[in-house]
C-alpha cells in the first residue's frame, strides 16, 4: 500500500507523455515528390498522450534549401503557415534539393514552450 501512494504522489504533475513530433504533409523527414511539397502549406506537430492526440501548435521555425552544396534560400517563419516567400520560392526547387526546417518552436496543449527536432527533406522528381 505505501508503495502505490508512494508511487502515485512520486508521478503527481510529470508528464508520462512523449516529446512532440513536428512534420510537413504527414513526414517526419525523406524524400518528397516535388509537386507534393510544392503543395504543402505549413508545419504541424502532435503527440499521442494516454492515447488521446494532443496538438502542439507552432509559433515559429527557420528553413533552408540547399542545392548540391550552395545555400540558395533562407528565412524565419512566425507562426505555422508557411509565408509568402517561402511558399513563393519553393515552386523553383529542383530533384535533390535539400529542405531543412531547425529552430522550430511551438506551444504544448497544455501552454508549455517546446523545441521540436529539425526536419530534413529530400526533394525527389
Amino acid at each position: 500500500m505505501f508503495f502505490t501512494i508512494f508511487f502515485a504522489f512520486s508521478f503527481k504533475g510529470k508528464s508520462q507523455c512523449p516529446k512532440s513530433d513536428a512534420w510537413v504533409g504527414g513526414r517526419l523527414s525523406g524524400d518528397f515528390v516535388k509537386v507534393v511539397f510544392q503543395n504543402q502549406n505549413h508545419i504541424n506537430a502532435d503527440r499521442f498522450c494516454s492515447g488521446i492526440k494532443r496538438e502542439t501548435r507552432i509559433d515559429s521555425f527557420q528553413v533552408m534549401i540547399i542545392r548540391d552544396t550552395t545555400l540558395i534560400f533562407k528565412c524565419k517563419n512566425i507562426s505555422q503557415a508557411f509565408n509568402a516567400d517561402f511558399k513563393n520560392f519553393i515552386k523553383s526547387v529542383e530533384l535533390n534539393d535539400k529542405i531543412l526546417f531547425y529552430s522550430i518552436w511551438g506551444t504544448d496543449y497544455d501552454g508549455a514552450k517546446v523545441y521540436l527536432n529539425p526536419l530534413e527533406y529530400r526533394i525527389m522528381e
